[in-house]
């Protein structure tokens, strides 16, 4: 059975690998790592505080992606917080495309 450490740290690595997934174009690949994703988030969110705590540390992680779902599965515990991450990430998005 698995612990709330490993769940937490399939959380992160299914967002990492979706990314690398989607990048190197392989969709069946990258969809299994969403579905793993969404699994840890489920156990994630069984936390007494909904995983808030958890994700929230997420949002100063390395990978762009960990911090991109932890901030989407964040919106409904911490809005304000969510929304200024993504806000972040938005522009970093657009300065790439004008590149």
């Amino acid at each position: 059975m698995k612990t709330m450490k490993d769940h937490e740290a399939d959380y992160v690595l299914a967002a990492t690998q979706h990314r690398q997934l989607l990048e190197a174009g392989d969709p069946k690949k990258s969809n299994a790592a969403h579905d793993r994703l969404i699994t840890a988030a489920k156990a994630i969110r069984t936390q007494s505080d909904k995983g808030k705590v958890f994700l929230s540390g997420l949002l100063a992680h390395p990978e762009e992606n960990v911090r991109l779902w932890a901030a989407a599965h964040l919106l409904p515990l911490d809005e304000q917080v969510a929304l200024e991450e993504l806000g972040i990430l938005a522009e970093r998005a657009q300065s790439w495309s004008v590149r």
